[in-house]
């Protein structure tokens, strides 16, 4: 069944509709949802329609703030006080996030293809010509990945142990180990 609450148009079901209100701010940003058992969520938002703070309340309470630069990056965001904070490259890619006292960093290869990610770990990524990821080496697990002409991902090779993709033209049906 489809319903139009404000300006959300989706489909619910007659439990939803009587169970929680939505709202939406003029240009329809939603900036309120209220639950029945007073739950809810409380949305801002700056000039450019960019989400500034999320605050909920309920058994999940907390409230998610966030800055951004000229280009539309996160600079900073907050999540109950813990605040991190971004930098970015010339392309518009992430390079260092700081959580607290917690830094990591992001590499990148010449076509823009993460390679890397430091923390408390070291994780790398390669790729083939096709920009493709074709391994992945993370905390002494590593995994390979090997594509078909067409460019669909057919076997993943996982601590030595492969698993095949299936595929019904571009479409995904299952695994088989």
């Amino acid at each position: 069944m489809h319903r139009k609450i404000a300006s959300y148009t989706g489909t619910c079901s007659e439990e939803s509709m009587t169970s929680k209100m939505l709202t939406y701010d003029p240009v329809g940003n939603r900036n309120g949802l209220k639950l029945l058992d007073g739950t809810g969520a409380v949305c801002s938002y700056d000039a450019k329609n960019r989400l500034t703070q999320d605050a909920t309340i309920g058994l999940n309470t907390h409230t998610y703030n966030y800055s951004f630069d000229a280009n539309d990056n996160i600079l900073t965001n907050s999540e109950s006080g813990t605040l991190a904070t971004n930098t970015y490259d010339i392309a518009n890619r992430l390079t260092t996030s700081l959580a607290g006292s917690a830094m990591t960093s992001y590499t990148f290869d010449v076509n823009g293809n993460n390679i890397g990610v430091a923390s408390t770990g070291l994780t790398t990524m390669g790729y083939d010509k096709e920009n493709r990821l074709v391994n992945y080496l993370a905390a002494g697990t590593s995994v390979s990945y090997v594509y078909a002409g067409s460019g669909l991902k057919r076997t993943e090779w996982n601590a030595g142990t492969p698993t095949t993709l299936i595929w019904d033209g571009q479409d995904y049906l299952k695994e088989k180990s």
